[in-house]
């Protein structure tokens, strides 16, 4: 069997001659010079100059039809709308229809959309009592009674 030992032969050790491994010296000195890097400087001066004019015709027709009826004063008892006079009744000589059903047979709103759906009333009263109720609609804004229990009352606000 043959074994090999140490022999006084040179070897190819490390040497103090160049190599090609990577250092960590830069390979491009920095300069001023600009880059291609990004920016937030804007690529194009804004303007105020619409790129279409705006038109007022519509994108795409409506696809279904409305299905609530259209809004009344009534729909909004504040600003613009018709108020709750509560424990208020207009009787006068100018009720031109009374309309009695059940209880739930008719509201305060329906009321008043009656009203407002006829030019010639200018307030309604409605009383609901614990089985019926009752809608009265009037020309005159006349003989306006407070206190009046289960009633209330509308004023159109037209002269």
């Amino acid at each position: 069997e043959t074994t090999y030992g140490p022999t006084d032969t040179p070897t190819y050790g490390p040497t103090d001659a160049p190599t090609d491994a990577p250092t960590d010296a830069p390979t491009d000195a920095p300069t001023d010079a600009p880059t291609d890097a990004p920016t937030d400087a804007p690529t194009d001066v804004p303007t105020d100059v619409p790129t279409e004019a705006p038109t007022d015709a519509p994108t795409d027709a409506p696809t279904d039809a409305p299905t609530d009826e259209p809004s009344t004063p009534c729909d909004n008892q504040g600003i613009n709308g018709i108020g709750v006079e509560n424990k208020v009744r207009y009787n006068n000589a100018g009720i031109y229809s009374t309309t009695p059903g059940p209880r739930n047979a008719q509201s305060w709103h329906s009321c008043c959309v009656s009203c407002y759906n006829d030019i010639n009333c200018h307030a309604f009263s409605f009383q609901q009592t614990s089985s019926d109720s009752v809608c009265e609609l009037t020309t005159s804004t006349s003989n306006r009674e407070e206190d009046q229990q289960n009633w209330q009352a509308g004023n159109m606000d037209r002269d």
